[in-house]
């Protein structure tokens, strides 16, 4: 856990919401462009440049995310990954960030340094995007939560969305792909001191818990070259992705699977549990990289894998050389309000998931 010596000693309700504002806005520092009036104020006064669209989305995180319920990460960890998460949305559609609206809830018992080094490392992430914290709220509860509304600018006609792939496009993904999943299967088994692996595969699984890239530059070059018909950020694993875009574009994603490009500890965990490393990719897992359609006879950029085609019909099939053929549907992808990560994961290990 980061310490932030300057903190406040006690917890946060013993300063109080005015106090803890106080603390915020000194780590935050005063307003800069994009942003005229932030933190202080009832709302926040934002200017987007002429001609551009306003993009924004908001994420929340879960209460019970798998990392932080079992003390995988720290509270400026935790921060980190909820404004990566937020940002990503934005690079799904092509958007440049530009600021974050933030939404804290926590017990009166928190240590003033816990919420500070959460807010630390909020405004740290924000930062490395070009994004200012401008404003947000914060409320009492009896568990620590955090969410965020990010907000980007665009010029208009050039948002990447989900529904306009076509027959013949090429289906790609950036980055390579699983190691989260691989991340939340293994340790659903194991602790990071007892497990099969060395210290420094699972430090590796670690921190792909926490501290996902989102490919804001990727989704800008995307959105300028205008060859991507269409495009999701990858947060509730590879088969639920593509069933997405499958679903809003009417169409048929068929994938090759010996193009997927899988970390290597996916491979390995995927050993060790008895499962396929193509199961254990498609069954869950935040990584942020992009997944989408390029339109045929277009330039591939250099960080995207081409791993299938746009075909005639409906929803997503993997196949490989061997002649096999696997469909995904609902069942067998992550969805929310569903079977929770952890659980999925355990049944990945007791070899129950289908």
């Amino acid at each position: 856990m980061q310490s932030n010596d300057s903190s406040p000693p006690g917890t946060i309700g013993e300063i109080g919401e005015r106090g803890l504002i106080t603390e915020i806005s000194r780590l935050a520092g005063r307003a800069r462009p994009p942003v005229k009036t932030g933190i202080g104020d009832d709302a926040a006064l934002i200017t987007i440049s002429p001609g551009y669209d306003l993009v924004a989305s908001c994420d929340n995180v879960p209460e019970d995310l798998f990392a932080w319920a079992r003390g995988l990460i720290s509270p400026a960890e935790l921060g980190e990954y909820a404004v990566r998460v937020n940002i990503s949305d934005l690079a799904s559609m092509g958007a440049t960030p530009i600021a974050l609206l933030w939404m804290v809830r926590a017990p009166s018992s928190t240590p003033v340094r816990d919420f500070l080094s959460l807010a630390g490392g909020f405004i740290r992430a924000a930062r490395r995007y070009r994004a200012a914290l401008a404003g947000g709220d914060t409320k009492e509860s009896r568990m620590l939560s955090i969410g965020a509304t990010a907000l980007g600018e665009l010029q208009p006609s050039r948002a990447l969305t989900r529904g306009s792939a076509r027959r013949g496009d090429a289906v790609f993904c950036s980055g390579s792909l699983g190691l989260p999943s691989a991340a939340i299967t293994y340790f659903a088994r194991w602790d990071r001191h007892t497990g099969p692996l060395g210290a420094r595969e699972v430090a590796t699984l670690r921190r792909s818990l926490w501290s996902p890239e989102p490919r804001v530059a990727l989704g800008v070059q995307l959105a300028a070259d205008g060859a991507c018909t269409s495009c999701i950020d990858n947060t509730d694993g590879v088969g639920r992705s593509l069933l997405e875009l499958a679903k809003s574009s009417a169409c048929e994603l068929e994938i090759d699977e010996e193009r997927l490009p899988l970390h290597p500890l996916v491979r390995k965990v995927a050993q060790l549990v008895g499962r396929s490393p193509v199961e254990l990719t498609f069954a869950m897992g935040l990584d942020l990289n992009l997944i989408g359609t390029l339109a045929p006879h277009r330039p591939v950029p250099d960080s995207v894998t081409v791993i299938g085609r746009v075909t005639r019909g409906r929803g997503v099939i993997v196949r490989n050389g061997r002649g096999s053929r696997i469909e995904y549907d609902n069942g067998n992808t992550f969805e929310h309000f569903g079977i929770p990560f952890a659980e999925r994961a355990a049944r990945m290990v007791d070899g129950m998931e289908t």
